[in-house]
């Protein structure tokens, strides 16, 4: 039993391994548009009195998480690619001394590390770049106005403030679960959409969809509880429903792959 799971573990590992040259050019390439966007936000005069989370949020910084976010799912779903076209590496995966779910749980597990590193990566830049842009801020500031403006609030509150920055460092219980689903999720529904052929990828294609909806919708009901922004009841209850919806496909969306493997279907 310990060496099954031994060997999915060095199949993760496998996967990781093949996948973390072009995850490391995809971070770089953002690392340097978050950067270019948020210095450029911060020397325009009219960012020159506001907050670390308002230049953050308004250079467009979580449409560039969200583009790496899918590239590095993409990017991990490299080795289960390899099924569709008959390949070496691909009959390899397949006759591996695994069962076909432990092949499933190494592949999924390898998406979800990948998908944790640019979560890490985010948190690691947006806190890297609040000293240039806060230096370039009251620099603006100290040639258009008046009176002297400073850093106000703090490194800490500039992260607490942040809302992509709650969403990825949850401090509640809800706030945890949106996490896990936030990072398992994708990594499950993921692979249906490769696993699958014809009428099934369809399928696989709109559970997918479905999953983005419910994490949209749990992204915004963590925020909006946290705010108090609207009926907390309400909130947490449309949370609960994301987060079963969000569960239940991704429960079918691992057996229907499971099955496919154990068909051969992609081979």
């Amino acid at each position: 039993m310990n060496s099954s799971w031994n060997r999915t573990l060095r199949l993760a590992g496998w996967n990781w391994y093949i996948c973390r040259k072009p995850l490391a050019v995809i971070l770089g390439l953002a690392t340097v548009a978050e950067a270019v966007l948020v210095l450029w936000q911060s020397s325009r005069e009219a960012n020159s009195t506001a907050r670390y989370p308002a230049v953050f949020l308004g250079s467009l910084c979580p449409v560039v998480f969200v583009a790496a976010y899918l590239a590095a799912l993409a990017v991990s779903l490299r080795a289960l690619a390899q099924l569709s076209g008959k390949t070496r590496a691909g009959y390899t995966l397949l006759t591996l001394d695994l069962s076909r779910s432990q092949i499933y749980l190494g592949q999924v597990a390898a998406s979800a590390m990948v998908l944790l590193v640019v979560m890490a990566w985010q948190v690691l830049t947006a806190a890297i770049l609040y000293w240039p842009a806060t230096a370039i801020r009251v620099q603006v500031a100290a040639r258009s106005l008046p009176f002297p403006v400073t850093g106000a609030g703090g490194f800490w509150n500039a992260m607490a403030e942040n809302f992509l920055l709650r969403l990825l460092l949850p401090v509640t219980g809800r706030g945890f679960l949106a996490w896990l689903l936030f990072l398992l999720g994708p990594a499950v529904l993921a692979h249906g959409i490769l696993l699958h052929r014809g009428a099934r990828r369809v399928l696989a294609i709109c559970v997918a969809l479905a999953g983005a909806v419910c994490c949209l919708v749990l992204a915004v009901m963590v925020l909006y509880c946290q705010a108090a922004l609207v009926d907390v009841v309400r909130a947490q209850r449309a949370f609960r429903s994301a987060a079963l919806i969000l569960m239940a496909l991704m429960a079918f969306s691992a057996a229907s792959c499971v099955h496919a493997l154990k068909r051969a279907e992609a081979v």
